[in-house]
């Protein structure tokens, strides 16, 4: 699993698996560019704000 302001194509260099891959939370997770705005709602759309990040490693820990 990864959590990145990078892309999905930077990630798959590093997460190795299918599993892994599926988990890591990236900008363009939801399909679509993010919109322009303060850091802090551009990072809440993303879903890379920190409760969000809390329930996706609670997620991918307990998928394993």
């Amino acid at each position: 699993m990864g959590i990145t302001d990078f892309t999905q194509a930077t990630m798959t260099r590093w997460v190795r698996s299918d599993y892994g891959r599926a988990h890591t939370l990236h900008p363009f997770r939801h399909g679509h560019f993010l919109g322009s705005g303060s850091g802090a709602m551009v990072m809440t759309e993303a879903g890379l704000y920190g409760v969000s990040q809390f329930e996706a490693i609670r997620a991918y820990v307990r998928g394993r």
